[in-house]
This record gives C-alpha cells, sequence and structure tokens, in this order.
C-alpha cells in the first residue's frame, strides 16, 4: 500500500472499529428525551439547559450533544459567546418520540435487544443456528416464541419496531404495483396492522384481514387497530400450521427472510393453496445481488438473521425458486427505495420514500439505517478474524469457498457464508464466481491488518473494542446522567478507574498492551515525524505501555534513547512481552506518573494521555513534567483534536463519549490544549495533523 492508501486504510479501521457507538448515540440522545426537548422547544438551547431540563449531568451532555452534531442529528451555532443546539430535520422526522414518524422503537429494539446479542455472533457461525436462549435469555422453538413468551417487554418493543418501520415504508411498497384489482387481502404476519391501513388508505374498495398469533392480535387490537377501522379484521393463528383464511392478495412483508427454505415452500405452498383464482402474493423483503456482492446493509441483515431466527436474505433467483417451488407463477419483481417488491410476489428494497420530497430527505432516512445497524460492523471484523478466516485465506493462497472455509475452521457452513458475504460488503473480502463455484479471498485491508499473524495487524484492538468497550456502551444512558464512568458496572470489582479495571487480570493487562502497541505500530511513525525532534535526545514516553512508540523513536531518531515510564505491573509485562533485553537504548522506569518521581529527559511524550484525565489532573502531570525537563526541551502531546467550533471530527466525538464511559476524560479543541500547557509553563506550543492522530509541541 502507498502512503495516502495505507492512512485511508487506517482510518477505516479505527471507524469500524468504534461503530458500535453510533447507534447507542443515537438511541440515548432519543432516550434521554433530547430531541422532544428542541423539538418543543422551538429554539436552540444550551448544553446546560438541556442537562438540567432533562436531569443529566452537564458534562455528560456536553458529550452527547457534541456527538449528535457530529452525527447531523443536531446543528450548533454560536451566539453571545454560547453554544447552542438545535434539532436537523433528521431529529425532528424521526428520532423525537413524540413525532408521528418516530423510529423510537425501533431503535430501542436494535439497541437494548440485538446489540447485546451481537456478542454471541461467533456461537452463531460455528453452529449454524440462532442463539435467542443466549440473547433473549429465554428458551423457544423460534425467535417469535422467545419474543412472545419473554417478561421483559420484548414483544411490546418489537411490534413498536415493526409498526414504525411500515409507517414509513408501506405506502411505496404497496404502490409498486397497482393491486387495486386485489380486493380481499390477508398481511400475513401482518403485526400491528401498519401495512393494512395503508392498504386501505391507497385502496378504499379493498378489506385487509390480518393473520398473526393470538397474543400479537391481542396487543394490535388493544393498541394499534382502533375498531371504527371497520375494514381491518383479525384472524388468529399459526401460518405453519392453523387455517389459512382465503384471499385475492397474501402480503409478507418481511416474513420468509426468517424461515429455512423449506419453511418458505411450506408456508407459500399453503398461501398458494388458500389464494382464489386469479390471486397472488406480494413478498416484501430486501433482495442480495445476484453475485453476492452487495448490498451492505442486505448483508448485515443475513448476519442479523444468523442469530436471531433460522432464515437469511436472498437474491432474487432464490426467491423465484421458491415461489415456483410453490405454485406461483408470472413472477415480477419491482426495487422501491429501500425495499424489493415481488408480485405473484413482491420483494422489498430501499429506494424512494412516499414520506419524502426530495433527495435530500431520502438520503437523511438512509443515513438513520444505517446508523441504526452499524454495530455489527465491529461484531463482523472481529469475528472473522478471531475465527481465523484472514488467516486461513491469506495462508492458502487462492480464494476458497465458504464451505471450505468452514470445514478448515471447524464451523457451520450456513453460519461461515452468511459471515463471509458481510465481510465481501464490506471489503475485507473479495469474491469471483469460477466453474459454478463461489470463491472467497482477502483484499489487502485484510492481508495487512485483520489476519492475526499479520505483522500490522489490528487484531487487539479490535479484541479490545470487541469485549471490553462494546459491553460498557450498554451504559452510555447512565453515563450522561451520572457524568462519571461505568467501569464499575461491567467489572468484578467496586472500582472506577478503568486501568485499575483492565489491569486487575494478566490477560486484560496483556490484551491492552498489545492493543496499545498495535496502535502505535500502525500510527506512531508519522506521529514522530510531524516535528523534528533529533535535538532531544533524552526521551520519557510518559505511560508508554508497550514500548511500541519508543520503538518507532529510537528506529527514527538514532543517537536517542527513551524511558517508558509507567505503572510497575505495566512495565514487567513490557518487559516480557514487548521490548527486548537487546534494546540497549530503551529504559524503564517504575512509577505513578500523578505522584512519584518523573525521569529527567529532554522531550516528554504523552500519546493519548491526556484525554483520559479532568482538566486538574492534566495540568498537574504537564506542570510535573515541567519541572523535570531539561532546560530548552518540550513535551510532545498526541490526541485528536476537536474543531473549535466542536463539529468535529466525528472520530473524536465518539471517543469523546467512550472516555466519559471508562475514564474521567475528554477529548478537546486545540485552544483547550494550548490553555492546560500554558497554564503548566509550556511556551511555542505548534500543532501538525499528522492523519488520525493530531501532534502538539511545547516548549519549556
Amino acid at each position: 500500500m502507498s502512503a495516502p492508501e495505507h492512512a485511508d486504510a487506517v482510518e477505516i479501521l479505527f471507524q469500524h472499529q468504534y461503530a458500535f457507538m453510533i447507534p447507542k448515540i443515537m438511541f440515548t440522545a432519543s432516550d434521554l428525551g433530547v430531541f422532544d426537548l428542541l423539538m418543543e422547544s422551538k429554539e436552540p438551547l444550551t448544553s446546560v439547559t438541556i442537562a438540567e431540563r432533562l436531569g443529566t449531568s452537564p458534562f455528560g451532555m456536553e458529550r452527547l450533544l457534541e456527538a449528535c452534531v457530529g452525527l447531523k442529528y443536531l446543528q450548533v451555532e454560536r451566539k453571545d459567546n454560547q453554544t447552542l443546539y438545535g434539532n436537523t430535520d433528521l431529529a425532528n422526522l424521526y428520532l423525537a418520540k413524540s413525532s408521528l414518524k418516530s423510529q423510537y422503537h425501533s431503535l430501542k429494539f436494535t439497541s437494548e435487544f440485538v446489540y447485546m446479542g451481537m456478542q454471541y455472533l461467533a456461537d452463531s457461525v460455528r453452529e449454524g443456528k440462532c442463539q435467542t436462549d443466549r440473547v433473549y435469555g429465554i428458551s423457544g422453538k423460534d425467535c417469535f416464541d422467545a419474543l412472545n413468551r419473554s417478561e421483559s417487554g420484548l414483544q411490546k418493543i418489537f411490534m413498536g419496531a415493526m409498526h414504525a418501520k411500515w409507517h414509513l415504508f408501506g405506502r411505496e411498497i404497496l404502490t409498486a404495483f397497482d393491486l387495486s384489482h386485489f380486493p380481499l387481502v390477508c398481511d400475513v404476519g401482518g403485526c400491528t396492522g401498519a401495512c393494512a391501513k395503508e392498504y386501505i388508505s391507497l385502496y378504499p374498495n379493498s378489506t385487509v384481514t390480518i393473520l398473526d398469533l393470538p397474543e400479537i392480535v391481542e396487543q394490535a387490537k388493544n393498541h394499534y387497530v382502533s375498531s371504527q377501522d371497520h375494514q381491518i379484521t383479525f384472524h388468529k393463528g399459526d401460518f405453519f400450521k392453523d387455517a389459512i383464511p382465503e384471499a385475492d392478495l397474501y402480503i409478507l412483508t418481511r416474513v420468509l427472510h426468517d424461515w429455512t427454505d423449506e419453511k418458505c415452500v411450506q408456508l407459500l405452498t399453503r398461501l398458494h393453496k388458500a389464494c382464489k383464482p386469479g390471486g397472488g402474493v406480494l413478498t416484501v423483503e430486501m433482495v442480495l445481488n445476484e453475485d453476492r456482492k452487495g448490498p451492505v446493509r442486505c448483508q448485515l441483515y443475513s448476519v442479523m438473521m444468523l442469530l436471531l431466527t433460522e432464515g437469511q436474505e436472498r437474491t432474487a433467483s432464490e426467491y423465484n425458486a421458491l415461489l415456483s417451488a410453490a405454485g406461483f407463477k408470472e413472477i415480477q419483481q419491482k426495487k422501491t427505495s429501500f425495499f424489493d417488491a415481488i408480485l405473484k410476489i413482491c420483494i422489498e428494497r430501499y429506494g424512494v420514500f412516499i414520506t419524502m420530497s426530495t433527495t435530500e430527505e431520502a438520503e437523511a432516512l438512509k443515513l438513520l439505517f444505517w446508523n441504526q445497524y452499524s454495530f455489527l460492523i465491529p461484531k463482523i471484523m472481529f469475528t472473522a478474524s478471531d475465527l481465523g478466516v484472514f488467516d486461513l485465506l491469506m495462508e492458502s493462497k487462492e480464494p476458497l469457498t465458504s464451505v471450505t472455509i468452514a470445514e478448515r475452521l471447524g464451523t457451520s457452513p450456513f453460519g461461515m457464508e452468511r459471515l463471509l458475504d458481510a465481510c465481501v460488503g464490506y471489503k475485507f473480502l473479495q469474491v469471483e464466481r469460477k466453474e459454478n463455484q463461489t470463491l472467497y479471498g482477502n483484499t489487502d485491508l485484510a492481508n495487512l491488518y485483520l489476519g492475526k499473524r499479520s505483522p500490522k495487524t489490528h487484531y487487539y484492538s479490535m479484541k479490545f473494542s470487541s469485549e471490553f468497550s462494546y459491553t460498557r456502551a450498554q451504559h452510555l444512558a447512565d453515563s450522561v446522567r451520572e457524568g462519571e464512568t461505568q467501569t464499575y458496572r461491567l467489572s468484578d470489582s467496586s472500582t472506577k478507574n478503568f486501568y485499575e479495571a483492565v489491569y486487575r487480570s494478566e490477560s486484560g493487562l496483556r490484551e491492552f498492551m498489545e492493543f496499545m502497541r498495535e496502535m502505535w505500530s500502525l500510527c506512531g511513525r508519522v506521529v514522530l515525524n510531524a516535528f523534528d525532534l533529533s535535538h532531544f535526545p533524552l526521551v520519557c514516553d510518559v505511560g508508554g505501555c508497550s514500548g511500541a512508540l519508543a520503538k518507532e523513536c529510537i528506529s527514527l531518531y538514532p543517537n536517542s534513547t527513551v524511558t517508558i515510564l509507567d505503572l510497575p505491573e505495566v512495565v514487567e509485562a513490557g518487559k516480557k512481552l514487548v521490548v527486548s533485553s537487546e534494546e540497549h537504548r530503551i529504559t524503564f522506569h517504575k512509577g505513578d506518573f500523578l505522584k512519584d518521581p518523573i525521569p529527567e529527559a529532554d522531550l516528554y511524550i504523552l500519546a493519548r494521555i491526556l484525554h483520559c484525565f479532568t482538566d486538574e489532573k492534566c495540568v498537574q502531570l504537564l506542570t510535573r513534567l515541567n519541572k523535570a525537563c531539561k532546560p530548552g526541551g518540550g513535551v510532545l502531546v498526541v490526541e485528536i483534536v476537536l474543531n473549535e467550533d466542536r463539529t468535529g471530527p466525528l472520530e473524536a466525538h465518539i471517543y469523546g463519549l467512550v472516555m466519559l464511559l471508562c475514564t474521567q476524560g475528554k477529548e478537546r479543541t486545540l485552544s483547550e490544549y494550548n490553555a492546560l500547557l500554558s497554564a503548566a509553563g509550556f511556551k511555542q506550543i505548534q500543532q501538525k495533523k499528522t492523519g488520525y492522530f493530531d501532534a502538539i509541541l511545547g516548549r519549556k
């Protein structure tokens, strides 16, 4: 890879690694009432006012609002020396709970239930079956049985999510074909009746029967379908075994993707037998491209189906085969904005939205979808790496079929194919058809960074994010309310200190050090090249952890020596794991840099240290370094710097919330870092952007 390609690849890796934060930010702001408050206020408000009215910490709320600005949910303006926040159109339309088109229940379902279920993706791939009992904490014969038997309100939330979806997309799907010659309709698995309502609105001479399980029917009658909707009736039953009402048209909206091919044919055959002469079936699904290279949203859903149901997303030819096997003919397909429709079957893909009059609005809704399901990305990336997919393909030196990969890695072929298709969508893998076989191979990005045995592997970075940070994001709302770290909620001790929680086990310490080593092996050289540091021969890497940055320093500046200052347990692990005894120009100094003696040096390096601490502790540390610093020396700070107007970059906002969850710190603007350095006595402060990170040099 060229230098620009390398920089782009590193940025993509970091974006994917922390994509799990995006849906948590979106749902937390909606759940706390941020968007409703701003919609009702009819004027922008300060973060302090918003925090006060919603009963949260001002510190935590400001971090959340800034991230919402970065994600385009909120807009920000400076007026009378105050920062004021207001909703974007996307927030008013879809994120406020009180909006007619609110997607709140859909966000809630994915954020609270599907999100944590992704912890079991590797198990799904290995076993090739859903993990309902683990995800929902209740056994059931399928996802829907578990939902209906759950005592935690899952059924109600799921129904709210379905209602929100079809309230948005129902009209567009039902106008993909002229359905006016189908007056008697049966909405199979029609849930809340959102699609049924759209149908009778579009086709006034029609009647719709909703066929669903008894418990769903009762909920729909009580909460969604009014007794005044005389054209809508209900039929209680299991569509796999109970009687099917006669109809001209059967509608299956996102039903077939929940089931195996065998069950799909079974259901479609039952509908074909019950169907009136000249009638048909309209199927609404997301359709995979025939080459299985996309669309990515379809591949994401297929992974979710693997985790939660028996089903999968399919190509148009696969849906055609199911319909033909059941006796349906004259099959037609039309793409809508987000779904595909197939008549005598209809398929769904998302496309144009009936509620939207402009391209900008349509793009806003696509953005909403991407953000809602972005938590799947880091899980897919890490699961494939952890199972050994990228290592196997790198070593094989030729593309392999999904069956071969599954066989060699000891997983289910069905589960592995879902995972591989998703990796193709995200450009981790490439795919080709040869001799009627689908063959998968690594992209350059996978060979370089995703294989565990690659010299530039990003494996431990992904592992730390996927297993440590991912679970803590569940408590984002608590962090915003309290303005404090949530480390203690998910550790087996009462400590609120991030490092105590991580370092208390040998494996936790080792994995965190490997994470740091990977980061600075990737980005260290460019950071240390931002300024000419050759006139700083004696260097102290404060909190230097793995020694990766120290190694880069002595490689770039042959006349330098580096002392790594870190806690005793980190130093001992660093000596064993990372720094060879032959590297005489790297030494260690055991101590707590906030209270123990600081070694004298020409240059102190603080790489991603200050963002972990409060302003007070940052000034305390920097003052200690200034006192120990040799005359003419300085300090090099490496951080992701916020824009002065706090509108970005997005990665700084996301890291800011990760810091809120895990530490006492935050990301800062350049002027804020300048203030900290100046307060400690450093002068001649300069900044240089190095790609993903910023380098700030201050002189004594």
